[in-house]
């Protein structure tokens, strides 16, 4: 039946090392992610929509005849193995004896309002239960946690005695592991995680004379030797196991030749060495402290990718490096770079990761399809892949999107025993995930490729080319300036040092409600949304809110990170968040707006020539495009003849997202700024006595985002007049350290700002596109405050300002 069943469904993937396989739920309409989990020996259940029961309920609902088949329905108790945890599924997922867990171990099961789960006891070196950890699922983010005012400590310590006896012990990750070792009567040590060791746990390997430590096949391994050789040393020998992630996998795909297997691997054993991101400097170490706590990250991003040529490109300098931090999580961004030949989209994907450490990126220019499975390393776990050109990745375009959807590839490859001469099927398995980024000329990628992508095109316009005309003329005629290769490996050893910690959006029901049901895309693109907030907080993460929660550290996402991924996916997710590409979109309006203009009901490639400015290559594709997407209809067209367009619409649907501020405003509670100010303070009143008065109009101007041309060198708009000999008089005697000069050399007194602020119902005060300042006050009086965002915050006041007649 289970064949059957199987046949039915739709990108079926398994079995796993329990047994499982994944699938596609039937029982809800997402095509894209295979949800659903199907045990052949206890039911099915789906992670996204809850659906569980038996195989027979999964084949009735699939139209598979059960009476077809010899097997019989599951009784009541099978069916209750999909409802959570027990130990009877541990046992067998394990092939441990259930006595040996229970009688030995003392694991036991927990029935209660977080379903089912096994506790599992830590014991001292007394053998005194001291701890309990539940586990409460094979996979995801809560598949553990601890009781309630435990603390964690390694797994086994009343078993240490014969340890030392034998005069060895292995360190592995979690339980499970170290259960197999001593059911195989070997000495070993569990670790609850991958970075949960404490210098401070090394006494108790005392007396041991060899320390093995096994290093699994992913990015938590490589983690978990650091931790281990920070305190052990040269004593630390680090075991890998060839095609498998884990002892409990040998354990399982070898059976009777498992302690033979694993004699091979221990004999094979390296000397700990530490890697280069654990022997920087201690200059590099500060400097990298410092960075990733500095509030004005982003910026120093942006100046140092300046200092290796990149000439404007602010906004998608930012989008391609948060897809490239984006790695360490467990569903990594993808990214297409579009624009015409020559307009820097590999200069611009070069300079971004030259930050990110060499281990951690791989760059082709041509993909073949067996390529994944031919390389040497396969373990692309948390790395960034690299394509310069999409054409070249077009043939091996079905394994990459399996890469992405599925975290990992596995190739069954036929093989000869050479001792039997027996055929059998070797797996070959590629791990993920992977951050995946490629450059095209292409608008408009395949609709299954479009989907999975973030986009973001070039600047291809004059003024950039002037920019960059600037540069180039400086760079001929001065002294070539280096970038220090100091800087760069501060920037390096800092992506190494950001790993992943679960985040939290607690303002994810408001973003998530704004967006429209009607578009199928949208389902994706909310992850994806998601993810660039959870991507923009871990980059942040020396910076954030730490929260526990049954015994589970996370971030708290900020209103911050909310307002950057806001703006990115203004620029990223335009399918989702508007009608239509921002090109396209631009163009549109410039059609139709010209045609208005000038009484046109049709018009030609020409026409949109001399609207746009566009080169007569790039607005034929944008028109194909157009008309491909249902915008324009083509009228007249012919050999020899110019192709005539029409519109047909004149408008675009437009998604709103809540601003940071609305988000602000919900979260605490807070009553928006009412349209009419409130009655001045008497501060307010006395600095109206020296001409300038806040604005007490019945409507205030809405709140504008600052123009922005190059990052941080925003101008102050013009400023009137009669304002301009006012503000000498009122903040002329201001101290430095106390006020906000002006690009005239002016002073504007911090003081009079704050009491503007505060006249105004202290609303936030927008400074970069995507920043958003709750409180002025203590921005002004923080250290880190950039000067040149200061003239920011006068521009924002002067558009609230009247002149007190």
């Amino acid at each position: 039946m289970l064949q059957a069943i199987l046949s039915k469904l739709e990108k079926v993937a398994g079995p796993d090392a329990q047994g499982w396989y994944t699938a596609l739920c039937p029982y809800h309409d997402d095509r894209d992610h295979p949800n659903l989990r199907i045990d052949p020996k206890g039911g099915f259940f789906c992670n996204a929509c809850g659906e569980k029961g038996t195989l027979a309920k999964l084949a009735q609902k699939l139209g598979v005849l059960v009476s077809e088949f010899k097997e019989t329905p599951m009784d009541e108790k099978d069916e209750k193995l999909t409802q959570g945890l027990t130990l009877d599924h541990y046992a067998e997922a394990k092939k441990l004896p259930r006595n040996f867990l229970v009688d030995i171990l003392g694991l036991r099961e927990r029935h209660d309002q977080y379903g089912k789960r096994i506790a599992i006891p830590y014991m001292n070196e007394d053998g005194e239960e001291v701890a309990i950890r539940y586990r409460h699922s094979w996979t995801g983010d809560r598949r553990f946690s601890w009781r309630k005012g435990d603390k964690p400590l390694p797994y086994g310590l009343q078993r240490l005695r014969t340890a030392r006896e034998k005069g060895f012990i292995i360190l592995v990750e979690g339980e499970s592991d170290a259960q197999t070792l001593w059911h195989q009567d070997l000495p070993a040590l569990g670790i609850p995680g991958s970075s949960a060791w404490k210098d401070e746990w090394t006494s108790y390997l005392d007396g041991i004379s060899i320390i093995y430590a096994l290093k699994e096949l992913d990015k938590g391994g490589d983690a978990f030797i650091a931790r281990l050789g920070s305190s052990l040393k040269e004593k630390l020998r680090v075991v890998t196991l060839d095609g498998v992630k884990d002892i409990s996998e040998l354990y399982l795909k070898n059976g009777d030749e498992f302690k033979e297997n694993l004699g091979i691997a221990l004999t094979r054993a390296d000397v700990y060495e530490p890697t280069p991101s654990m022997t920087v400097s201690p200059e590099v170490t500060a400097k990298v402290e410092e960075l990733l706590k500095a509030p004005d990250l982003i910026q120093r991003f942006l100046d140092i990718t300046s200092h290796l040529g990149i000439v404007g490109e602010e906004t998608n300098r930012i989008i391609l490096f948060l897809a490239c931090i984006s790695r360490i999580m467990p569903n990594p961004l993808a990214l297409t770079i579009k624009g015409e030949s020559s307009s820097g989209k590999n200069a611009l994907l070069n300079s971004v990761v030259k930050l990110f450490p060499p281990e951690a990126v791989r760059s082709w220019s041509r993909l073949t399809p067996q390529a994944f499975f031919y390389m040497k390393d396969k373990n692309l776990e948390h790395c960034i892949l690299t394509i310069v050109e999409a054409a070249g990745a077009e043939e091996a375009g079905y394994p990459i999107r399996l890469m992405l959807s599925e975290k990992g590839l596995v190739l069954g490859l036929p093989v000869r025993n050479p001792k039997t001469n027996e055929m059998r099927t070797e797996d070959i398995e590629v791990k993920g995930p992977v951050a995946f980024i490629q450059t095209t000329t292409k608008i408009i990628l395949q609709a299954e490729n479009e989907t999975r992508y973030f986009s973001l095109w070039t600047d291809a316009s004059p003024e950039l080319t002037s920019k960059f005309l600037d540069r180039l003329a400086y760079e001929y005629s001065q002294p070539p300036q280096v970038v220090d290769e100091t800087e760069l490996e501060v920037w390096r050893e800092a992506m190494r040092q950001i790993e992943y910690i679960p985040v939290l959006v607690p303002y994810a029901p408001e973003i998530l409600k704004r967006l429209s049901p009607d578009k199928v895309r949208v389902r994706r693109d909310a992850q994806r949304f998601m993810a660039l907030i959870q991507t923009i907080a871990l980059l942040h993460q020396h910076q954030r809110k730490r929260i526990m929660r049954n015994g589970q550290e996370s971030l708290e996402a900020s209103i911050e990170d909310y307002g950057l991924a806001l703006w990115v996916a203004e620029h990223v997710l335009s399918e989702s968040l508007k009608e239509i590409p921002q090109r396209l979109e631009k163009l549109f309006n410039t059609i139709r707006d010209s045609m208005k203009d000038e009484s046109k009901e049709q018009f030609t490639r020409k026409d949109v020539e001399h609207w746009s400015k566009l080169e007569r290559r790039t607005a034929n594709d944008y028109l194909n495009d157009l008309a491909r997407l249902g915008y324009l209809e083509i009228l007249e067209s012919g050999k020899g003849k110019a192709t005539v367009y029409g519109l047909l619409t004149t408008s675009l649907s437009d998604t709103k997202l809540p601003r940071p501020e609305e988000i602000m405003q919900k979260s605490t509670g807070a009553d928006p700024p009412s349209p009419a100010p409130p009655t001045p303070t008497a501060e307010a009143e006395g600095i109206s006595e020296k001409g300038l008065a806040i604005a007490n109009s019945p409507t205030l101007p809405t709140p504008v985002t600052p123009e922005v041309g190059e990052l941080g060198e925003t101008a102050l708009p013009p400023t009137p007049p009669d304002i301009k000999s006012k503000l000498s008089e009122g903040v002329g005697e201001a101290g430095e350290d106390s006020d906000i000069r002006l690009p005239d050399g002016r002073k504007l007194n911090w003081n009079w700002c704050l009491s503007a602020w505060e006249s105004l119902g202290r609303p936030p005060v927008p400074l970069r596109p995507w920043e958003t300042i709750v409180d002025l006050q203590k921005f002004l009086s923080s250290k880190p405050a950039r000067p040149e965002d200061l003239p920011q915050v006068a521009k924002w006041l002067y558009e609230r300002m009247i002149v007190d007649k």
